[in-house]
């Protein structure tokens, strides 16, 4: 994620900043006071705030970024938000946050900084146990399009609170059924990114093809 002259980097052992100008890099302490632990120092997903500055995703939680852009590093300020998740993914909803995690789909206020489960896979009908979302996408009639690691994507709709699946023995039949990401493009076509392979699937004329 680039804000002026940072660019800001979520890894594996961390989260860094490089500023562009100058080359310098340096390693933000996002867990200030927090006890560091793997998952805690694994960061994965980075959403720009304007109001509060940068949600960090972790798989040990998301936490609350102020003042990222300050010269002195100090000065940055974190405040763990949620805990316990292993955020996968973030998108703004309406005026909230959905979070994908390793428990299913959470809708975080962004006034108040209250989360609640939306939706998990276990309460569908496809017999899924495990809950772990792995990229959320909402498409041009307000759906979200979730990513399993074993049942391919499923489409929940926010009118009828129903899911829909295409899977690799479903409709459409994905090259894996562990899907990593999804997009729609202008066309409302819908790419989705499989462990086995890219597939490109056309919901209106209910085609798809392989990449």
């Amino acid at each position: 994620e680039r804000d002026q002259e940072w660019l800001f980097c979520a890894t594996s052992a961390g989260f860094y900043r490089l500023n562009i100008l100058t080359g310098q890099v340096e390693l933000i302490p996002h867990l200030k006071n927090n006890t560091i632990t793997f998952d805690n120092n694994n960061t994965k997903v980075i959403i720009p705030n304007q109001s509060s500055g940068i949600l960090l995703g972790t798989v040990g939680g998301l936490y609350q970024l102020s003042n990222t852009n300050d010269n002195d590093i100090n000065n940055i300020s974190s405040v763990k938000v949620v805990d316990e998740l292993n955020i996968w993914d973030v998108i703004l909803f309406e005026s909230d946050y959905l979070l994908a995690t390793n428990k299913g789909l959470y809708q975080l206020n962004t006034d108040t900084l209250l989360l609640r489960l939306m939706i998990k896979f276990s309460d569908s009908l496809y017999h899924i146990k495990d809950n772990t979302i792995l990229d959320v996408f909402k498409d041009s009639n307000e759906n979200l399009w979730l990513a399993s690691k074993s049942q391919g994507v499923l489409r929940w709709s926010t009118q009828t609170m129903r899911f829909k699946n295409i899977s690799a023995s479903a409709p459409f039949e994905l090259t894996n059924e562990q899907v990593l990401s999804i997009h729609q493009d202008e066309n409302e076509t819908l790419w989705v990114g499989t462990e086995n392979g890219l597939n490109l699937i056309d919901l209106k004329q209910s085609t798809a093809q392989v990449f």
